[in-house]
């Protein structure tokens, strides 16, 4: 089940990039409802943060495509099954129902991801004559991809709240998408940055 999460924030945007920080994706790929917009209250009195429910746009796509393909699997084994065979009938419904509920998280690699990510990164930190060191993993059974960045100037990376990182990690989703035939989740990270963001939340709750 895709994950769906609530989170507030001072406003619906500090939220909105709380949720990409708490879901560990880009803002592209955030869809989320606003519970509350908020209110900044009276000389500070009955203030009220901002709420928002969140979730992952590919994981929620990727269910519903699920789904839609074991109803559609489903239709036709019952379709196929001899009507008089009922028994038989049972057992290839239980064996599509064990096929169907393998899991589908192993990521789909068709091009070279590593090569894509670090040719592009090179590239935008030469422009910024910056020395940054790329380390990047890949993680087939997570579908996710780890881009680990680190140097002297890190904080310049990091930028407002983590938005500078964020764009990165944008940027990059966008270059590797285009190049890959299936989505993959990119994440973008130096100095455990998002992880101690995601403890300072947690913290504030």
């Amino acid at each position: 089940m895709a994950n769906v999460i609530e989170i507030t924030g001072k406003s619906v945007e500090d939220a909105f990039m709380n949720a990409i920080v708490e879901l560990e994706t880009t803002s592209d790929n955030i869809g989320y409802d606003v519970i509350d917009k908020g209110s900044n209250g009276i000389l500070g009195f009955g203030s009220r943060p901002a709420k928002i429910k969140a979730w992952v746009k590919s994981e929620v796509e990727a269910e519903k495509k699920a789904e839609e393909e074991k109803a559609a699997e489903v239709k036709s084994t019952e379709a196929a099954a001899p009507a008089a065979n009922s028994d038989k009938a049972d057992v290839t419904s239980d064996n599509s129902d064990e096929v169907l509920s393998e899991p589908h998280k192993k990521m789909v690699v068709t091009c070279d991801v590593d090569k894509v990510i670090r040719d592009f990164l090179d590239n935008m930190f030469k422009a910024m004559d910056m020395d940054v060191n790329i380390d990047i993993k890949i993680n087939e059974e997570e579908g996710c991809v780890n881009v680990e960045l680190g140097g002297d100037e890190m904080g310049l990376l990091i930028g407002k709240r983590g938005q500078t990182l964020d764009s990165i990690q944008y940027l990059v989703s966008l270059v590797v998408n285009k190049e890959n035939e299936k989505y993959m989740r990119v994440k973008v990270d130096t100095e455990d940055y998002r992880k101690r963001r995601k403890e300072t939340l947690e913290s504030l709750a």
